[in-house]
């Protein structure tokens, strides 16, 4: 068993090996050896998970980590955010899709670093959360849709549990920290549709094994 010395520790290392992924348009995909991957472009959710880690620190007593905050938080206000159609690139390609997945992620930084009291966090987090309420969101389902194209005029069919367990996390956040016991009421409804709704359905849950077999790297991340 781990020590709390121990633990202090690694978080300490697993942060000092995240300062690496600071690339000029947010964070970068980093190999084992803590180099970013000059192959792969500037991903939202991966700028947006290595800012709330550093958002995480900060919290933890680390003032080192409030520039990359802030780095983070304007990448995605900036280079990442699609200011034509509104909502978030999945990377600085600019695919022709928008993901719940992304979206969710855009939320837990900003949240988390309204938390941190990171100055443009609170407009951050309030233009991914009028995102998601108007794009993603069904409220008759209690869950979120997936995928839309960039113009937001046709959403894909498939509906899976990704996302919408991400969405869990973020809306727990988003309702810290906003004061808005809503939120933390819709993640309450996934978590039951998901558990006890797919328990209830008797079949009506089925799976699409092919859903993500022209990019199955996406098909593994949790």
């Amino acid at each position: 068993m781990w020590g709390a010395q121990r633990v202090a520790g690694e978080g300490r290392w697993l942060v000092a090996f995240a300062r690496g992924s600071r690339h000029r348009d947010g964070f970068g995909w980093l190999d084992e050896d803590g180099r970013i991957d000059p192959d792969r472009p500037v991903e939202t959710y991966i700028t947006a998970r290595m800012t709330y880690v550093f958002c995480l620190a900060h919290l933890l007593g680390d003032d080192d980590v409030v520039e990359l905050i802030d780095h983070g938080l304007a990448s995605m206000s900036t280079v990442l955010h699609d200011e034509q159609f509104g909502g978030w690139f999945h990377s600085t390609r600019r695919e022709d899709r928008k993901e719940a997945y992304d979206h969710a992620f855009v939320v837990l930084a900003a949240a988390t670093a309204v938390t941190a009291g990171r100055s443009g966090a609170r407009a951050l987090l309030g233009d991914a959360l009028e995102c998601v309420e108007r794009r993603f969101w069904d409220s008759q389902a209690g869950l979120s849709l997936d995928v839309w194209d960039r113009r937001w005029s046709t959403p894909e069919a498939y509906r899976g549990a990704n996302a919408n367990m991400h969405l869990v996390e973020a809306f727990l956040a988003a309702s810290d920290a906003t004061g808005d016991p809503d939120w933390r009421l819709r993640a309450l409804g996934i978590a039951q549709r998901l558990t006890c709704g797919a328990v209830l359905s008797r079949g009506r849950w089925r799976p699409r094994p092919g859903c993500s077999r022209a990019r199955p790297l996406l098909a593994g991340l949790g």
